[in-house]
């Protein structure tokens, strides 16, 4: 179990913040406790519980200046709640994720910094990752073109449409990062790598260690994309592909051809 006090996020830094924080009282009525009634997955960096939460209303966000904590506006939330340890680049990572606003973009609730472990509360989108879908054969083409559009939209989103000229650098884009709702529309989640730049820095500012820019983002969307149109991962596409073949199934054809279509 890792020690919070060597990581305790101070007063000062999460007090801009400070609505969107929930009692751990809250959270562990929420999920009896942590019952493992209420764990949906396990990841070797977090637990994940899924249950009803009440947060302030995302709907009111942009409104909240000069308004009381307990003046704003809550509604119950179907909710993911991570239990993560605590490390210098969460604060960062709120910031992050808390500025995003787009349906493409995973919608994060709340935070709680009273155990010995952050919790993180993000609005429940599934437990399903497009990793394990690419070779479902219920995603035909026209989805799986349409999935690629929703990431699209989500990444042009971070770059280029924040408020304030704000622009976030994902860093970490791949099948992974992806979560699929019931209607498998594509969101853009896990922002732990993720870089921050206000409308007066650019990726220069970064410094020559940091390899995070705009265009390396794309190059992953680009690879990502190959990986939904083939039905495989990148490291298992070759050129060996059947050609002779008629019958090809969305997911399935030769990446040469998908290639072409898109030059």
């Amino acid at each position: 179990m890792v020690v919070a006090v060597d990581y305790q996020l101070c007063e000062r830094e999460v007090k801009k913040l400070e609505h969107l924080r929930i009692s751990l009282r809250d959270i562990q009525l929420a999920t009896n406790d942590f019952s493992d009634t209420f764990k949906i997955r396990y990841h070797h960096l977090y637990y994940a519980y899924k249950t009803t939460l009440e947060c302030v209303d995302r709907e009111y966000l942009s409104s909240i200046e000069g308004k009381n904590i307990g003046e704003l506006p809550k509604r119950r939330y179907t909710v993911k709640i991570m239990c993560v340890e605590y490390s210098e680049h969460l604060l960062s990572e709120i910031e992050i994720i808390s500025s995003c606003k787009h349906h493409n973009i995973e919608s994060f609730l709340g935070f709680c910094d009273e155990g010995p472990e952050m919790i993180l509360v993000y609005e429940f989108i599934s437990a399903n990752h497009l990793q394990y879908n690419l070779e479902n054969h219920n995603l035909t083409w026209g989805k799986r073109v349409k999935l690629c559009l929703d990431i699209a939209h989500g990444l042009n989103y971070l770059h280029d449409e924040m408020e304030n000229q704000m622009t976030i650098i994902h860093g970490d884009l791949d099948s992974f990062k992806i979560e699929l709702d019931d209607n498998m529309e594509g969101k853009i989640v896990g922002f732990g790598s993720a870089v921050f730049l206000t409308a007066n820095q650019d990726e220069d500012t970064l410094g020559s260690e940091h390899a995070k820019t705009r265009e390396s983002d794309v190059y992953s969307y680009g690879l990502l994309m190959i990986e939904i149109l083939c039905g495989k991962f990148i490291s298992m596409i070759t050129s060996a592909e059947d050609d002779s073949s008629d019958d090809i199934t969305p997911g399935q054809m030769d990446p040469t051809k998908i290639l072409w279509i898109l030059l």
